[in-house]
């Protein structure tokens, strides 16, 4: 194994990604890497409640540099890094369905169809105009009162939040050496209408209801999404992308409400073509799999090893790998077992047997087996247990 104690940022960073990148080809790696699947947790580890980091860019910043000081992570999601929900934007726009106080240690989220169900042909025929004049003043109606001069001023909140997210990203990477992912993201049609335009309860009606019509709108979508994400991939060259993880990231919240046949024509169909690129040209993919995805797994095990690389949430992952070997698996931490006060022995085990049974001869990045949120999701002294362990573990 490897001294990291005398590397610099650059060099630790390009060895974090050695390690992710061998394990995804089930290459032997110099040991095993951990990908941190945080989200509101580490405002609360660094004293904040959720409302406040996320409306203080500094706060998030200093939560931040705790978190990576504190715990030897190797990578971070560039959505996980504190910055994904603009509440600066939201609040000067007149809210959204999104919110916390500022007391809460969570985020609510109202489930709210900001299109309507005889709105498909619209959004599917003019999605800017249909996204402007419906869905903007359904999720912000203050928009509606607004002058131009006034929404333009609200929205140089947005430049803000980029120029600070731009700033903790940049020092994770050039003072730490953490990796953060900034590379092209696939995330389907149906993954609009589930996350953000019908809600879960509203799409899985439509899907009975009104099915040739979201069928027709992903279709349309997807020809473009999946167009931009392959000349992304194009424009990088054959083989790996060395200044990243992994090449590419398809995104699949939406598998929990569909059946096989409803997967294969709102998932397999579009994530085929880029995973097909991939395959040909050398390329891995990381899939953000929310939920399980067992029922699902001969899709992507149909490709060679290197090629997919899953989230494992729900799922038991020693299942998965003997169900589908040729998958890199993410994942082997059970928060219900890190979140549990005076466990540093038992999780150190968990992790001890996840690298032994799962990932000696690569195809295992450790991670929470869910994104770490609540207060009784990770125990602190656990997870620094977890990670020094990690770190000095020879495989």
């Amino acid at each position: 194994m490897q001294d990291t104690s005398k590397m610099t940022p650059k060099e630790l960073m390009n060895y974090r990604i050695q390690l992710v990148r061998d394990a995804q080809a089930f290459q032997k790696p110099d040991r095993i890497a951990i990908n941190a699947n945080m989200f509101n947790w580490m405002f609360l580890d660094a004293g904040y409640t959720v409302a406040r980091a996320y409306r203080d860019y500094k706060a998030i910043d200093d939560s931040l540099v705790k978190f990576v000081e504190k715990y030897k992570v190797d990578s971070i999601n560039q959505l996980h890094t504190g910055f994904r929900n603009i509440f600066q934007l939201c609040d000067a726009l007149g809210g959204s369905t999104v919110y916390s106080s500022e007391e809460d240690v969570n985020m609510n989220a109202i489930s709210e169809d900001v299109i309507h169900a005889d709105e498909y042909e619209e959004l599917t025929n003019d999605f800017t105009k249909t996204m402007w004049t419906k869905a903007l003043p359904r999720l912000f109606p203050k928009v509606k009162e607004m002058t131009p001069k006034e929404f333009a001023e609200a929205s140089r909140s947005l430049q803000d939040y980029l120029d600070a997210r731009n700033y903790s990203e940049t020092k994770l990477q050039e003072k730490y050496g953490i990796i953060v992912d900034a590379v092209p993201c696939l995330s389907p049609g149906f993954e609009s209408l589930f996350n953000f335009f019908r809600g879960i309860k509203c799409l899985s009606l439509d899907l009975r209801r009104h099915k040739d019509q979201v069928a027709e709108y992903c279709r349309v979508r997807d020809e473009l999404l999946v167009g931009s994400t392959l000349q992304a991939l194009k424009e990088k060259g054959d083989g790996w992308d060395m200044s990243q993880p992994y090449d590419v990231c398809l995104v699949m919240l939406g598998n929990s409400i569909v059946n096989r046949k409803q997967f294969d024509q709102y998932y397999a169909a579009p994530f085929e073509k880029v995973l097909d690129y991939c395959a040909e040209h050398n390329k891995q993919a990381f899939i953000y799999a929310e939920g399980s995805w067992e029922r699902f797994g001969d899709f992507f095990n149909k490709y060679p090893k290197g090629v997919c690389n899953m989230m494992v949430e729900q799922d038991d992952p020693y299942v998965l790998r003997e169900k589908f070997p040729n998958l890199c698996l993410y994942g082997g931490l059970d928060v219900n077992l890190m979140g549990k006060e005076g466990a540093q022995d038992e999780c150190v085990a968990m992790a001890k047997k996840a690298i032994d049974e799962l990932g000696r001869d690569g195809g295992l990045i450790l991670m929470p087996n869910k994104m770490v949120s609540y207060p009784f999701d990770m125990n602190s002294d656990n997870l620094k247990a977890v990670c020094d362990f990690v770190t000095t573990y020879e495989i």
